[in-house]
């Protein structure tokens, strides 16, 4: 239920809404303080035993650290006047200043829940959440290119962001395809008209990164199958990059099309100076924006050179690089290894949910070379859910005992964080009401 509505709400704009955020972050928070308050009412709280989960705390101690001495730790921080005077007021502020911290701290909440599924069949649910929030954006996809549009994005705010929703469907059905077994002419009559359907929103959103994240998820899929399967699979990418098609015609087109689609290097190189400003700690996560007009660079033939920012790194590493620090890469870095390296070993049983899971990890991944593939909140909860069924295959189990009073901590922790990730919303809410209203 909890992923069910984390993912329905984030159709709306991926998530990107300070509300939305914010809601689907209470919506974790609700489903952790459920999970815990089961197994204290078993009198034990048991805990799925596997590889990322030293990384997963080492990276959520890390960001917090890198956050606390980032550059501009509080960019929505108002009010420090009333430090002396409202001290509870500030600390909250403070906290919910921390939205970057928040969202991923929420991803982490995610994976944990998900690597903690007790049953097969509810690991299964999720995936055919993910599957059916790309069904839901291809329909919208070519309704979008019926009416006219020339770059598809679904809900979603640009197409390159509808990629990586739609890789994870692929992959996820592309696993069930290929490696369940029993009831083929059933099971092929059910996904590959979805399969397809994924394909053709994918090729209508003319993003050029697709075909990497395509040839990626592909590759994995066709090397865990067989030598016959890793052909067929590669001849595709090889047909897709070659057979004129939407993608094919953009790569071909883009810089005559659009001067910016060129300038990923200048945005590359921009990010290593952002990153140079505070390479310990960074500048914070959700600030590369500010810093990016710091550094901003020319664009030739434009009408305004210096009119157009970059948003975001354009490549998820440099990214995370300049806003947490040369810590918080590494923290990252080491928490996918950990990730790979449980999904490596668990594929090998030829569990179709395994290894569609590993191959839509390993596009994202792939595709973040190229761009920002964990930027969007509705892709970074199906990254981080998609990591914790790889670490879920894992059978050994810790148990503690909980304290005694641990229904009155785990209420007053869920309350404290409830207020810190809502209030900001309420707040900007409240704030656009009265801008309307003026």
């Amino acid at each position: 239920m909890t992923v069910a509505l984390l993912f329905a709400l984030n159709l709306v704009k991926g998530g990107e809404p300070q509300y939305i955020l914010a809601l689907s972050e209470f919506i974790v928070i609700v489903g952790v303080v459920v999970w815990l308050y089961s197994m204290v009412a078993k009198g034990e709280f048991t805990f799925r035993s596997s590889v990322a989960n030293l990384p997963a705390i080492l990276l959520a101690g890390v960001l917090l650290i890198s956050t606390i001495f980032s550059r501009n730790p509080y960019p929505s921080f108002k009010g420090l006047h009333g430090i002396f005077s409202y001290p509870l007021r500030y600390f909250i502020n403070l906290t919910s200043s921390f939205k970057g911290l928040h969202e991923v701290f929420s991803y982490l909440l995610l994976f944990l829940i998900c690597m903690n599924l007790p049953k097969e069949t509810l690991k299964r649910k999720v995936a055919y959440i993910l599957i059916g929030v790309g069904v839901v954006q291809s329909v919208h996809a070519i309704v979008q290119a019926a009416s006219g549009t020339s770059r598809v994005s679904g809900t979603l705010v640009y197409p390159t962001y509808l990629v990586d929703t739609l890789i994870v469907g692929i992959s996820l059905v592309a696993g069930f395809i290929l490696f369940s077994r029993g009831s083929g002419l059933k099971r092929l009559a059910v996904y590959v008209p979805i399969s397809l359907l994924l394909f053709v929103a994918l090729f209508l959103t003319r993003a050029r990164a697709g075909l990497i994240a395509l040839a990626a998820s592909l590759i994995v899929l066709g090397v865990l199958k067989s030598k016959r399967w890793l052909a067929i699979l590669v001849g595709v990418v090889i047909i897709a990059a070659v057979v004129p098609n939407p993608i094919r015609d953009r790569i071909l087109t883009a810089g005559k099309q659009d001067i910016y689609a060129m300038e990923r290097p200048n945005i590359w190189k921009q990010s290593l100076e952002i990153a140079k400003m505070k390479p310990s700690a960074g500048v914070g996560m959700r600030n590369y924006v500010y810093y990016s007009r710091m550094t901003n660079f020319p664009v030739q033939h434009a009408v305004g050179r210096y009119a157009k920012v970059a948003k975001i790194a354009h490549n998820q590493y440099l990214q995370y690089l300049a806003t947490t620090g040369i810590a918080g890469l590494a923290a990252f870095l080491v928490f996918f290894s950990s990730v790979l390296v449980s999904g490596v070993r668990f594929a090998k049983t030829k569990d179709p949910l395994i290894v569609g899971s590993l191959a839509a990890v390993i596009a994202l991944l792939a595709h973040s070379f190229v761009d920002n593939a964990l930027y969007l909140p509705i892709n970074g909860y199906a990254f981080f859910a998609l990591a914790g069924i790889l670490c879920s295959a894992s059978t050994k189990m810790r148990s503690l005992e909980p304290p005694r009073r641990a229904k009155i901590y785990l209420s007053a922790l869920a309350v404290i964080y409830a207020i810190i990730v809502l209030r900001p919303a309420v707040s900007i809410s409240f704030y656009n009401s009265m801008v309307k209203n003026v």
